[in-house]
């Protein structure tokens, strides 16, 4: 059983006047939601062996901000593709990770949204639906896959445990 967690950056704010889209930082209520995101990894013993993380200011703030929960520190490679990337390249990291261990990716959505409705097994469309339409900043994804290898990893197999939203009740 291998078990992946897909999580998309805390909120951000509107890019400034010059600002490249790459170095927007989380906004205040970003920074407040790094605490709820925190909590769910303590309490449910979230602890990735390897993080994946695109470049952009935005996810690397959502890591920093969430590195003291781990119980243990995890690898960390910087992905430049996670940037502006496809599910494609999501995926390809994923094969490509050869250790039978805990992955963790930070993104950016619509990638986050649309890789975790592929890799979710279609049984339950009411827990898809807030993954499906919006993937709110600061979800969690909580996907276990009964594979033995990262490479086995297919659409459609992955069991979704939990998806955590930092403000469930707003509309997104």
């Amino acid at each position: 059983m291998l078990r992946l967690l897909i999580l998309r950056h805390a909120n951000t704010g509107w890019a400034l006047p010059g600002q490249k889209d790459i170095d927007r930082e989380l906004n205040e209520q970003g920074i407040e939601d790094l605490a709820i995101i925190r909590k769910w990894i303590s309490a449910k013993k979230l602890t990735p062996d390897q993080i994946y993380c695109s470049p952009a200011a935005r996810t690397k703030a959502t890591l920093e901000g969430i590195a003291k929960s781990f119980l243990q520190v995890p690898r960390i490679d910087f992905v430049t593709s996670f940037y502006s990337g496809f599910v494609s390249e999501y995926i390809s990291t994923i094969h490509d990770h050869t250790l039978p261990e805990t992955i963790m990716l930070i993104g950016h959505n619509p990638t986050c949204a649309s890789l975790a409705n592929m890799l979710i097994e279609k049984t339950d469309a009411n827990a898809l639906s807030p993954i499906s339409y919006t993937y709110p900043a600061g979800s969690l994804a909580i996907i276990d896959f009964d594979i033995n290898h990262w490479i086995e990893m297919r659409e459609g197999k992955g069991k979704l445990v939990e998806f955590l939203v930092p403000h469930p009740n707003e509309r997104y």
